[in-house]
């Protein structure tokens, strides 16, 4: 995990490496959580984030070396935990033990 000051960009990207499963359908799953329980999805098409918990993208796996999904100064203070998964049924239901995911938790202080 890590600290931020308010105002000081937070930028999060994410990578895969596909290996063996290019190709293959998935689930792609880019979320983020609130320390009060706030879900929030990154959804593609749109490029911008929304409430909810809704699959990011639907499609075969391929190798992304770098994702620029966040990129931002104004986030309000709290601690967010961000995750990417990927969902080998691809269903648009998050099936835990089909997924393989990592995350990163960045507390943002307030502006001083």
């Amino acid at each position: 995990s890590i600290t931020i000051s308010g105002g000081v960009p937070l930028v999060v990207t994410i990578a895969l490496d596909a290996g063996a499963y290019v190709g293959s359908n998935a689930d792609w799953w880019v979320l983020a959580k609130t320390s009060m329980g706030k879900w929030f999805y990154y959804n593609h098409a749109a490029s911008s984030w929304f409430p909810g918990k809704i699959v990011t993208y639907q499609g075969p796996l391929f190798d992304l070396s770098s994702f620029e999904a966040l990129n931002r100064t104004d986030l309000p203070p709290t601690t967010y935990t961000f995750y990417f998964g990927v969902d080998t049924i691809a269903n648009g239901v998050i099936d835990m033990g089909d997924m393989v995911y990592d995350s990163v938790a960045v507390e943002v202080l307030p502006v001083k």
